[in-house]
């Protein structure tokens, strides 16, 4: 029962963060900016550049990629994992709260 839980939590997440997700890029990395259809910012940390994409639109929508080191991944849970380096579970908790979401 707690996996089905867990489970529909993050898909009403991921649901829920594709849906909003160029509100999301800004309010996680504020000094991006919009190339096209992707959210640009220098690295998980916020740092000034270009090196990490977030797609914003689209059949990618959530698809995230930091070319300077490799890491990337197909959703904003994982994104928000790497960003607060905390595992997938405690991310869709923290994502679920932004976006209000009620959760158990």
């Amino acid at each position: 029962m707690k996996n089905d839980r867990r489970s529909s939590l993050f898909a009403r997440v991921a649901f829920l963060a594709r849906q909003q997700m160029p509100i999301l890029a800004q309010q996680l990395f504020p000094q991006g900016h919009a190339e096209g259809q992707e959210w640009v910012v220098g690295n998980l940390k916020g740092a000034p550049g270009s090196s990490l994409k977030i797609v914003l639109t689209g059949p990618k929508t959530d698809l995230w990629k930091d070319f300077a080191t490799g890491e990337g991944g197909s959703d904003t849970v994982s994104l928000v994992a790497a960003i607060e380096d905390i595992n997938q579970t405690e991310a869709a908790r923290r994502l679920a709260k932004m976006l209000g979401v009620f959760h158990e």
